[in-house]
């Protein structure tokens, strides 16, 4: 679970696959992704956002007021689905959400896909001031 609000950067693979190039208007890209372990916590900020607000929303002493659980969705289905609530909630002027995406421990032990492009999107999408994972 993360509330948008690392600024550690982990791994980055290269996801782009083999077949057609499929052009999405979203302004997310999945060409690389930030590889994040099922346990890792998330925490990062945009230009100009204090330490001390990451602390507050990761303490969750800022209050949330919407949120959205991707658990279960395809990669592409967790996409439509989280930029459609993010642009909602913009146009509602809600300016703090959470995004529980799980952390998903894979039996093959890779990387948790959809915690990981949650990471990557959270970053590129132009209304995230900042975000981190909720303590439980």
């Amino acid at each position: 679970m993360t509330k948008t609000c690392s600024n550690r950067p982990s791994r980055v693979s290269n996801r782009s696959n083999n077949s057609a190039t499929q052009i999405v208007m979203d302004g997310l890209s999945d060409q690389f992704v930030i590889d994040v372990a099922p346990e890792e916590e998330l925490m990062w900020g945009g230009n100009g956002v204090q330490m001390s607000q990451l602390r507050k929303l990761k303490s969750a002493q800022i209050p949330f007021d919407g949120s959205i659980d991707l658990h279960g969705m395809t990669v592409e289905r967790a996409r439509e689905d989280l930029w459609a609530f993010l642009a909602e909630a913009v146009k509602q002027e809600i300016r703090c959400v959470r995004v529980t995406h799980g952390k998903a421990q894979r039996k093959d032990g890779r990387t948790p896909i959809l915690k990981s492009h949650v990471n990557t999107w959270l970053r590129q999408h132009s209304s995230v001031l900042a975000f981190a994972s909720c303590i439980p």
